[in-house]
């Protein structure tokens, strides 16, 4: 089989298995690795993957390695179907991955340069959790009948629940359908205008859900919870994302060892 019809076969599998961000990410990247393949699949080697990564060379090591889980990601797949899968010795570039959340100086000053929309939707971002794909799907059909749990399809098209604390429980009310932003776009210039306004550092939709998690460790939520409520496959996702704050926790723990 031809490599362009493998990527093509490759390519509707993981539409089906995967979010729209996701596939969108894993597509650009292996059509873009494709022109550094040779024509029939079964002669794919690691060096043709060295080459495809050897060009990437400049970007910042966040987006490199997506672009390397990407072709771990096909390796995987061919590999499923009986062709080699050099990727297994691919090295990620070690990166320290500090998130960038709201400081509570800079959550006040946002709100009080939102108008009541833009307010509810800073709020309930704040307050979920929720991925951006995830926030922008919401419908009535997601919110628990008694009110306390949002129902949504994450990462992976994995359910989980999310608990609705009173200020959501608000913004429900005021919006019963959901809609509160159309699209990702209008999202992100959402963010880009309320960080002007409010004289902060840019931030994007993304930043609610580190903000989120982050306000939660400060309060003293296991991490195993905040894990399982922002649907982390696994808490080790999490506490390499706020391992930074994790330690900022345990400062002065072992000073009572002193008395």
């Amino acid at each position: 089989m031809s490599t362009i019809e493998t990527i093509q076969i490759w390519g509707r599998h993981i539409r089906q298995h995967n979010a729209k961000g996701t596939h969108k990410l894993y597509s650009i990247a292996v059509w873009r690795l494709k022109d550094f393949l040779p024509k029939k699949a079964k002669n794919i080697t690691l060096e043709h993957f060295e080459r495809f990564l050897a060009s990437l060379d400049g970007l910042k090591p966040n987006t490199f390695n997506s672009y390397l889980t990407a072709c771990k990601v096909f390796g995987s797949w061919l590999e499923e179907h009986d062709l080699p899968n050099p990727t297994k010795r691919l090295k990620k570039k070690r990166t320290l991955n500090i998130a960038r959340c709201l400081t509570d100086e800079e959550y006040d000053k946002v709100l009080a340069v939102c108008n009541q929309q833009e307010r509810d939707i800073v709020q309930f971002l704040c307050c979920s959790g929720l991925r951006q794909s995830e926030f922008l799907s919401l419908s009535a059909t997601n919110i628990d009948p008694e009110g306390q749990f949002l129902h949504v399809i994450g990462k992976n098209r994995k359910p989980r629940s999310v608990p609705l604390n009173d200020v959501c429980r608000s913004i429900i009310s005021r919006h019963p359908q959901m809609n509160l932003s159309k699209n990702e776009t209008q999202l992100r210039r959402l963010c880009h205008r309320l960080a002007e306004r409010a004289g902060v550092k840019q931030f994007t939709p993304h930043t609610f859900r580190h903000s989120f998690a982050t306000r939660m460790l400060r309060a003293g939520v296991p991490i195993s919870r905040i894990s399982k409520i922002l649907g982390h496959s696994s808490i080790l996702i999490t506490e390499r994302i706020y391992v930074h704050w994790c330690q900022a926790d345990l400062q002065g723990t072992t000073d009572v060892l002193d008395k």
